[in-house]
């Protein structure tokens, strides 16, 4: 991606967060369930990332974090399974809803984080 913009670009990331809630409470769930490999719910995710590590490494390709947000705060999955509740339930966007998704502390706690990157110099 880097090669691709020029300096100054802007570049989206949105990816999975380490320190989520929901990585938190779906691991253990997970792991005391027997399955050790858990690694998000979809068998392509391989890694995750938090708003350190992936701050460090946009740095090191030459990149600025401008602006940080999050999305589903709440082991929504979990919930909606037990409730018997549609995943697409507003309850579970209520963060996002009243408008604090770029907050401290919901900017790096959601299940997801994003963050808007401008290009600073190439490498």
């Amino acid at each position: 991606m880097n090669r691709h913009l020029q300096n100054k670009g802007l570049i989206i990331i949105n990816t999975q967060n380490s320190w989520s809630l929901n990585y938190l409470v779906q691991g253990i769930y997970h792991f005391l369930r027997g399955d050790k490999t858990w690694c998000g719910w979809d068998p392509t995710h391989i890694r995750f990332y938090n708003v350190k590590s992936l701050k460090r490494k946009l740095e090191a390709e030459g990149f600025e974090p401008l602006k940080w947000f999050g999305s589903y705060y709440f082991p929504y999955r979990i919930l909606a399974d037990r409730l018997k509740m549609c995943t697409n339930s507003k309850v579970f966007y209520f963060v996002e809803l009243i408008g604090l998704y770029d907050k401290f502390p919901f900017r790096i706690i959601g299940w997801n984080i994003g963050v808007v990157a401008r290009k600073i110099k190439s490498i």
